[in-house]
Parts: structure tokens; C-alpha cells; sequence
């Protein structure tokens, strides 16, 4: 998913090394993310997950976050996507 990892550019672009982002398993419905960094773990750590999430949501459709789990050195996050429609025009016009 090119999405993805032009997200995560973007993302660790901005946020490094507070927060760096690395995809672990990435389908077309379901993502698998890690977040690192020198941020406060104790601060809301978790919201760079969600910054993510709506990176990525601006180029694929909508993106909710379906679990965070600590684990230790970072979190990592499942990311459920729901691809935006796409059209297509009738078979007989194309």
C-alpha cells in the first residue's frame, strides 16, 4: 500500500525523533504500525497514532485506529482502512 508509506514519510518528516512511525504489516483493509521516540510516553503518547491515521486517511478514504497495545518501547497500533468509492464509468463507455 503506497499510501501508507507515503504517510509515514510524511509523518516521521515531521515528527522525528519524537515520534517515528514503522509499518510492520500493511493489506489493503488492515494495517499493523509501530510507533518509537523520544517523546513522554506518559503525555499522550498515543496521539501520534492517530496523526497518522488521518495522514493517511487524506489519500486513502477513512482510517479508525481498532487497537493500541504498549509494549514497552513504543506502541503498536491496527489501523482498519475503508477506501474512499471510486467511480468508474459504465462498461459501455470505456
Amino acid at each position: 500500500m503506497w499510501e501508507a508509506e507515503k504517510a509515514k514519510e510524511e509523518f516521521n518528516a515531521w515528527h522525528a525523533p519524537e515520534a517515528v512511525v514503522e509499518i510492520l504489516t500493511a493489506e489493503e483493509d488492515r494495517l499493523v504500525i509501530k510507533v518509537t521516540g523520544t517523546a513522554c510516553k506518559a503525555c499522550g503518547f498515543d496521539e501520534y497514532i492517530f496523526d497518522y491515521a488521518y495522514l493517511l486517511a487524506d489519500l486513502v478514504g477513512e482510517v479508525s485506529v481498532a487497537s493500541i497495545v504498549d509494549e514497552g518501547d513504543g506502541l503498536r497500533a491496527e489501523l482498519v482502512v475503508k477506501p474512499k468509492a471510486t467511480w468508474k464509468p459504465p462498461a459501455s463507455e470505456r
